[in-house]
């Protein structure tokens, strides 16, 4: 992806030894729908809060317009896993090259929403972890 936000699961030293002892499958099972959840939420805040629709006229030097709305619709996710399974990871963001120049200029879209959503990162964790019986 041209412009992307990686997100890694990392954490306390008791959260990695929690996972470390836990069954792989249900760590996956776990892991896998969080992330992206929280990506997914990223992104829909980049397109719907961070790219503000109907740009006409000049560009606005301090927010991102959108004039044919391809960037919104090009905003989409990859999830990865290493060989050992060790780390997973999911990335978000544009294929588009003139995203990544956004991302570095007072219209950045991504970072934006990044900071806006991630503390709610831990709820939708913990909802996974909840659904799989790891918590009450």
């Amino acid at each position: 992806m041209a412009d992307l936000i990686r997100a890694t699961l990392v954490g306390s030293k008791e959260l990695q030894r929690r996972l470390r002892k836990m069954d792989p499958e249900k760590n996956r099972r776990i892991t896998t729908p969080a992330l992206l959840e929280a990506m997914q939420l990223f992104l829909r805040t980049a397109a719907r809060e961070k790219i503000l629709p109907g740009g006409t006229g000049p560009p606005r030097p301090d927010i991102l317009t959108s004039r044919s709305g391809a960037l919104r619709q090009s905003l989409g996710t990859n999830f990865a896993v290493q060989l050992n399974e060790a780390l997973r990871f999911v990335e978000g963001g544009s294929h588009l090259i003139y995203a990544a120049v956004h991302e570095i200029t007072r219209r950045a879209f991504l970072k934006p929403a990044l900071k806006q959503d991630l503390p709610k990162v831990p709820a939708i964790f913990l909802k996974h972890w909840r659904r799989a019986g790891e918590v009450s």
